[in-house]
């Protein structure tokens, strides 16, 4: 005969569980983790079981909801066993994506037979299958034992349930208890690689492998008969799996979760295009020594913000007070502690009072107080984001948190010797490369537009900084305390240079600069170069520019001429020197001449050539006679010629006009180009008649023993 429940409450063991949870991420995202599918304490509460009554034989119930026992079934009531059958049913899981699958149970029963007891489970919720129970209660006692059914049977089915089942009859009627219960699964190993499967994207996350030196990450798995994407690496995947040294990842995955690969044996990795986030620490001290990384331009590239979270810490050595609490806002006025006076603390290991805001405030205001309105002065207080407050008198602060931003590569095991960036970087995150104290070479993509803060500071063995011709933006700090940087070459579309972006580069001795005007730098964007041994070269036409320039460009001491460079426009290209240039320029379909004007910056018009269809000098302006017996000029790229008599360290404009044989125009290019030196101008004269002559920096026709310009008047 059943005791009553409150007779037997002090005899009892309770094994009390986590609250009921369930993985509502399997309805709303697809994606279902191992471990814990279906998850109830009983003493709680009933949750989404059901129960199906299909015979109650005069009973209300025969299932009942207790905050001590769980569920409680019996067919016991007013000294009578009363024939009954009711059904304790689970929500539905997905066991679709799983390797195995238990039921755990923590149960008692006493009295009646355990024949009438039964725990089953459907994939359809209509044909049920008796499962096999690892171990029933005795039936002599009210002691708990806990089982398993195994529930491998149903692997790769949606919509699985389980039940237990109490039946009853005159003969018999048991007392059975469930405390708690729930439905567990692993996640798949597949050719030796462990995923987590999307069922709703069917997609697939490495979580782990079998422990071998290489692994190759396929595109794609299958699993019951249905394929999935790997697209992912998860957080810890491989972390400190020492036997791995080699790993390919597949172009499907386009993120690798945080320590990935840390503190494993990998000594080069390639990452794709499609990679677009790369985890904190990802790589942390590996043995890398050659990164390959195609970063691309999505807005979440390739870091992480490390814990942000603001954490003050008081000073409790001056404090006299009993207790001592904290009062705080945010930078809305929402009050982050109920109300005043605010959470009591208590003292840390270090004797101080410590609080850690939650995550998601980047500025708060605080109040020390003991309990009223006195407050004390602030010493001491430091926050997480490696910043600190000295010494502040007064009952309130502000604090502005900035992020912690750890590199994929972070760590004291950093060899990295050379980083290379493909051709689908546009930007270079923050923080990317900082610390890498072997890195010697750097190949940054013709792409590249902008140069995170930090990307590449502390770079301790760096010698040489060449920077393409696209980068636009040099963030804060992006190059400082490269302690052996040499040489920095700097393109000519650079518009934005961060504060302290070259800072401590002691070792800088030249600095290339190909923008024609100065670009306005950041605060101490070069504090601590040498301006005495550091030279500056710049355009041959800007120097004075930079020379007086407004901000820290004219600080450095000296600043020289760079060599001409070829430029190149529609196929054709020019080639600077001294007091020469060097055109190469295409043939174009049906041109008859060809018209080359020289001008300076100015506008003024130097010198006018024409050529035939041949590529033979014709005329020199309008006065020069016609050579048909002139060399032909022909280039296999089209035509050649060397224009003479031009200035050194001077800027020209080049216009080549092609016209048909009525004079209309085919087709203009236009290009500016710069000559080297700073030397003047040598008389130079062309070996192609009529003779022309260069005196200070003017062009002159020699023709019959007299004079003229290059438009043709004759001087007296």
């Amino acid at each position: 005969m059943p005791i009553p429940e409150g007779v037997r409450g002090e005899i009892i063991n309770y094994n009390m569980k986590k609250l009921f949870t369930f993985l509502s991420a399997i309805l709303t995202t697809g994606c279902m983790m191992a471990g814990n599918l279906l998850e109830i304490d009983f003493t709680t509460g009933q949750g989404d079981w059901r129960i199906d009554n299909k015979e109650l034989g005069g009973l209300e119930t025969v299932w009942q909801q207790t905050s001590r026992y769980g569920m409680r079934a019996s067919g016991y009531a007013n000294e009578i066993n009363c024939t009954t059958e009711s059904w304790l049913i689970s929500p539905t899981v997905s066991l679709k994506v799983v390797s195995d699958a238990n039921l755990t149970f923590s149960h008692a029963r006493k009295y009646g037979k355990l024949s009438q007891l039964s725990v089953k489970a459907s994939a359809d919720g209509t044909n049920w299958t008796n499962l096999e129970v690892s171990e029933w209660p005795d039936g002599t006692s009210w002691n708990y034992v806990t089982a398993q059914a195994d529930l491998s049977t149903f692997v790769g089915l949606d919509n699985v349930s389980v039940a237990f089942v109490y039946t009853s009859d005159e003969s018999g009627a048991a007392t059975w208890e469930i405390k708690t219960a729930d439905i567990s699964g692993n996640d798949p190993y597949i050719n030796g690689i462990r995923y987590n499967l999307n069922i709703k994207n069917h997609t697939a996350t490495v979580l782990g492998y079998n422990d071998k030196a290489s692994v190759t990450i396929p595109e794609s798995v299958t699993f019951c008969n249905e394929t999935y994407n790997v697209t992912s690496i998860g957080d810890h995947a491989f972390y400190g799996s020492s036997n791995l040294s080699s790993v390919t990842i597949p172009n499907s995955v386009t993120s690798i979760g945080n320590k990935a690969f840390a503190e494993t044996s990998i000594s080069e990795i390639a990452i794709s295009d499609n990679v677009h986030y790369v985890g904190s620490q990802a790589f942390e001290n590996c043995p890398l020594t050659q990164i390959h990384w195609n970063v691309p331009s999505h807005d979440d590239y390739g870091y992480i913000e490390a814990d942000s979270r603001i954490t003050v810490t008081l000073d409790a050595a001056n404090i006299t007070w009993d207790h001592v609490y904290l009062y705080a806002w945010d930078n809305n006025s929402n009050a982050l502690t109920a109300a005043w006076p605010g959470n009591e603390l208590t003292k840390d290991n270090d004797g101080n009072y410590t609080y850690t805001f939650p995550e998601g405030y980047s500025i708060v205001n605080i109040i020390w107080n003991n309990g009223t309105e006195q407050t004390v002065d602030i010493k001491g207080i430091s926050v997480s984001c490696k910043y600190k407050l000295t010494s502040m008198t007064g009952k309130k602060i502000e604090y502005v948190a900035s992020p912690i931003i750890l590199s994929p590569f972070f760590g004291e095991n950093n060899v990295v010797e050379n980083v290379t960036f493909g051709r689908s970087v546009i930007r270079i995150p923050a923080h990317l490369c900082d610390g890498m104290s072997s890195l010697k070479s750097l190949n940054i993509g013709e792409n590249v537009e902008g140069i995170g803060s930090c990307a590449f500071m502390s770079c301790g063995a760096l010698t040489e900084v060449v920077l393409p011709e696209s980068v636009q933006m040099i963030g804060n700090s992006a190059f400082k305390n490269c302690a052996v940087l040499e040489s920095v070459s700097l393109g000519t579309n650079v518009q934005s240079y961060g504060d302290n972006a070259f800072a401590n580069d002691a070792k800088l001795t030249s600095i290339y600069n190909y923008r024609s005007r100065p670009a306005k730098l950041g605060i101490g964007t070069f504090e601590g170069v040498d301006y005495f041994s550091c030279i500056l070269y710049v355009l041959a036409g800007s120097v004075d520019m930079y020379k007086s320039s407004g901000s820290d460009w004219k600080d450095f001491y000296y600043i020289e001429p760079i060599g001409a460079e070829v430029v190149t426009t529609n196929g054709t290209e020019v080639t600077p020197h001294d007091n020469t240039a060097d055109v190469v320029w295409p043939a174009v379909s049906g041109a008859e001449t060809y018209e080359l004007v020289i001008k300076d910056k100015q506008g003024n018009v130097i010198c006018t050539l024409i050529f035939n269809a041949n590529g033979q000098l014709t005329e020199i302006a309008f006065s020069a006679p016609t050579r048909d017996n002139a060399t032909e000029q022909a280039q296999a790229a089209g035509f050649s010629f060397t224009i003479t008599g031009l200035q050194s360290g001077t800027t020209y404009d080049l216009t080549i006009t092609a016209k048909d044989s009525n004079g209309q125009t085919l087709q203009t290019t236009s290009q500016t180009f710069t000559t080297e030196g700073v030397t003047g101008v040598e008389d130079i004269v062309t070996n192609i008649a009529p003779t022309k002559l260069i005196r200070n920096g003017q062009i002159f026709i020699l023709r019959g023993g007299r004079t003229y310009t290059v438009q043709g008047q004759p001087l007296q």
